[in-house]
This record gives C-alpha cells, structure tokens and sequence, in this order.
C-alpha cells in the first residue's frame, strides 16, 4: 500500500463517519452529498484527489495549532 492509498483510505473513513446529510459546495463543481463526495475519491478521478487533498490540508492544518 502506498502513501497515496493510505491517504484516501484515511479521508473515507473521516467522510464515512460524517453524518448522512452533509454537503460540501465545491465552486463550480456545485453541491456534494456525502455519497457523491465517497464516490469520487473511490474513482480516484480528478474531483476525488481534490477532495482529499483538501481533507489532508485540513488534517496537516489542525496538526499545526
């Protein structure tokens, strides 16, 4: 497993555990339900590795304070 694998499993166990009625708005991409949020970073797509590498950015943040 590499450290991008280790990443996104991180980032879906965080979004996993958010409740089910959470929505990100993400600009022009528009409004995520949690389940479309889940979908992305499992595709791996580009909208998926932006969502975590926001997450991580917020996760290396909070380490910060």
């Amino acid at each position: 497993m590499t450290l991008q694998d280790d990443m996104i499993q991180l980032v879906l166990i965080r979004i996993e555990s958010m409740p089910d009625y959470i929505e990100v708005n993400l600009g022009s991409f528009g409004t995520l339900n949690k389940a479309a949020l889940i979908s992305h970073i499992k595709k791996n797509d580009e909208l998926g590795k932006q969502i975590v590498a926001m997450q991580m950015e917020y996760l290396r943040s909070l380490k910060s304070l």
